[in-house]
């Protein structure tokens, strides 16, 4: 038997205690790799657990009202506009920009003469209208009386020409008159028989006017009637009287000027009340309604406040083209009180439309609400998870909108959520909410 040689004692103790070092450095190794794993296991869990980072706020009650803004100018609630009538010169003008008039003051005139002939001549023929429309449809007792007497005077000449043109023409045939004789009596019988049938047809329509007699009769008035009508309001306005209390607000000719039919001479307006006409957003339209506040200011008294009402509201909406596009909206009349006539009519207006009086209600930020297919939504914080939560909704403004249903007072929402957001994901919120306002903490 061969027998194996043998290591020196030295060299074995130091290759086992490599053997050791090396089996202890795998065991440390290892441990260590599985101190990393459950680690980085925990660290990975940590960041799981602490969720999608949001900001929140509180749903809060507090005061919240609608307020619709527009802009416009003022105009007099009641003004009146001069032109001139006809082309002729300014006769008088006794007025200028500012002076205060009264309802019935004349003002002014234009030369008028040719007016003033044509009222007479449409008077005179409008008086002679009325006579023979009341011949037509009351005849007195004289007119069918005379009419009666006509027809038999008349019916007598008739007979006697008749008669007349017997004998004539008896004679002739005797040979006892000349042919031009028997032409004149033939003649005068036509004449007689002609005049009998008129008389008898004025009789008739006398006492028994036709249908057509009475349409003719009464269109002849009519017309008469508006040509006076018509003469007679030229002739008027060529007089500048005013028909209001107000002031001059323009004076846009002078004495001796030659003006055209149609030209414009001055405007009279009231100074208060007045008035604007404002487009309002359609979105804006249905909060709206006769008989609310709305405050106004102008750029011009930029520290006053005025106070105006709503009077009117445009049944229908118009669409016009702007800069943007179409855009629909409703025209709004507020009048304006100016009672220590500070207002001038021109201005241009801020107007701050109060379409809701403010209450305490309970709201969140708009940026908290979704809107999908119409409806609304809001990511509530319950338990550090988003739940998706259906509300009700009433009015809002620019920051806030009032929640009615399906959320209370107190509880968490998330504004404006990431699109990715989904009900029950976890969540972390980056700040502590003291109320509504919390979101621009």
């Amino acid at each position: 038997m061969e027998n194996t040689p043998q290591l020196p004692s030295q060299e074995r103790k130091s290759r086992l205690t490599f053997l050791k070092n090396k089996k202890k450095a795998a065991l440390i190794a290892a441990v260590s790799l599985l101190i990393i794993t459950i680690v980085g296991l925990n660290i990975y869990r940590n960041c799981t657990d602490t969720g999608v980072p949001v900001r929140v706020a509180k749903a809060a009650v507090q005061e919240l009202g609608k307020t619709v803004f527009a802009t416009g100018t003022l105009e007099p609630t009641r003004k009146q506009d001069f032109y001139a009538v006809i082309t002729a010169r300014i006769a008088a003008l006794s007025v200028k920009p500012g002076d205060r008039v009264t309802a019935g003051q004349v003002l002014g005139c234009i030369e008028n003469e040719a007016l003033l002939s044509e009222l007479k001549a449409t008077e005179a023929q409008l008086a002679q209208q009325q006579i023979n429309y009341q011949k037509v449809f009351s005849p007195s007792e004289e007119e069918i009386a005379a009419a009666k007497a006509a027809l038999k005077e008349a019916e007598l000449r008739n007979n006697e020409a008749q008669e007349n043109l017997k004998r004539m023409q008896f004679l002739f045939e005797q040979g006892a008159i000349a042919a031009a004789e028997l032409e004149t009596a033939r003649t005068a019988a036509a004449q007689a028989e002609a005049a009998y049938t008129r008389a008898l047809t004025e009789y008739h329509d006398t006492v028994n006017p036709s249908p057509q007699q009475h349409r003719a009769a009464r269109a002849q008035l009519e017309q008469a009637q508006a040509a006076y009508e018509l003469a007679n309001r030229n002739y008027k306005r060529s007089i500048f009287t005013a028909q209001i209390d107000g002031v001059v607000l323009s004076v846009d000719a002078r004495q001796g000027d030659l003006v055209q039919t149609g030209d414009l001479i001055m405007t009279v307006g009231q100074m208060s009340p007045l008035e604007v006409h404002s487009e309002v957003n359609e979105a804006d339209a249905n909060l709206l309604a006769a008989g609310q506040k709305v405050e106004v200011t102008v750029p011009a008294l930029p520290e006053e406040v005025f106070t105006g009402e709503i009077t009117s509201v445009a049944p229908a909406a118009k669409t016009r083209r702007g800069q943007e596009g179409e855009e629909t909206t409703v025209e709004v009349v507020i009048r304006v009180d100016n009672p220590e006539e500070k207002l001038r009519p021109g201005y241009t207006t801020d107007l701050n439309i109060i379409a809701v009086e403010p209450k305490e209600v309970l709201v969140v930020p708009y940026e908290a609400v979704i809107d999908r297919n119409g409806e609304k939504f809001v990511f509530a914080v319950k338990d550090g998870k988003a739940v998706l939560r259906k509300i009700a909704t009433g009015i809002s403004n620019e920051l806030y909108i009032s929640v009615t249903g399906g959320l209370s007072e107190g509880e968490q929402v998330i504004i404006s959520p990431p699109d990715k957001l989904e009900d029950g994901k976890t969540v972390k919120v980056l700040q502590q909410p003291t109320g509504a306002e919390a979101q621009n903490d």
